[in-house]
């Protein structure tokens, strides 16, 4: 009996098994905060990666960190990205504790606001605009990311003060890491080794299934399967890519990233910023 071939479709978190796993993490977090809010060393942690039940940034400021980290792990890598997570954090706890040192008083927050204010910076400067006229108000033009600056800002000053200056030291924390540490620090080679096979079988999605119907015939001796030929890649239209030009890329990597992303901007200017 032959299993017919069945076409995958990319997962949301495909290319970010980091992202994945913090998705899952902040679940847990949320389990653990709802069943024993009241010890303090399970507290220190889910403050850290959750929004305070219950409040209208505990969905959508999620969405935001979620949609954030996979953007920039795809971009980063991995590795990478894993890095630029543990280094803003431990800078952000560096910088609250001279505050702390200096009088400056407590800043208590629920939430990855500074991730966040890390993100931010990146989306600022390295995101760039696919739709420049995304939406008209007023008579007033605004591309996709305007929403972004929307999404944050509202995210950012949820609890007042305190949230606000959160985001702002995890973007101090991005700048130190970006111009001072990214060449001097990288994830450790031992702990990468021994983490790789196990999150590659727990956060990988299970290959595809494939047809037998070839290895069948190998076996039995029946005339070899021919190969179907493959249609070349679509014609990239002329608006995508001056669009993709017009912000710095080489026309040729332009042309070649639209025919692999299939004619998407969007993922050709993924492919262009992470140099795959």
């Amino acid at each position: 009996m032959q299993r017919a071939a069945t076409p995958s479709s990319p997962g949301w978190f495909e290319g970010a098994p980091a992202s994945k796993l913090m998705a899952i993490s902040s679940v847990a977090a949320l389990i653990m905060y709802r069943q024993t809010s009241a010890q303090r060393p399970l507290t220190l942690y889910t403050n850290k990666w959750i929004f305070r039940p219950g409040s209208g940034e505990s969905f959508l400021g999620t969405a935001l960190f979620l949609y954030w980290s996979r953007g920039l792990e795809r971009q980063t890598g991995s590795r990478k990205f894993v890095t630029v997570l543990l280094s803003v954090q431990l800078l952000v706890i560096t910088m609250e504790h001279f505050m702390q040192i200096l009088a400056m008083g407590k800043y208590p927050y629920m939430g990855p606001y500074p991730l966040l204010g890390a993100y931010f910076v990146w989306f600022h400067m390295y995101l760039p605009r696919i739709h420049p006229r995304f939406v008209q108000i007023l008579g007033f033009t605004f591309s996709e990311k305007a929403i972004g600056y929307l999404w944050f800002a509202w995210i950012a000053g949820s609890e007042g003060r305190n949230s606000i200056v959160a985001a702002v030291l995890g973007m101090f924390a991005w700048m130190i890491y970006r111009h001072f540490l990214e060449n001097r620090i990288d994830f450790p080679d031992a702990v990468a080794t021994f983490v790789s096979p196990y999150s590659s079988r727990f956060l990988e999605a299970p290959p595809p299934v494939v047809p037998m119907v070839g290895m069948a015939a190998l076996r039995t001796g029946g005339p070899r399967p021919q190969m179907v030929p493959q249609r070349p890649p679509p014609e990239p239209p002329e608006a995508a890519v001056e669009q993709l030009v017009g912000m710095g890329f080489p026309r040729a990597q332009v042309i070649q990233a639209l025919q692999v992303s299939n004619n998407s901007i969007e993922r050709a200017a993924d492919r262009l910023l992470s140099g795959s």
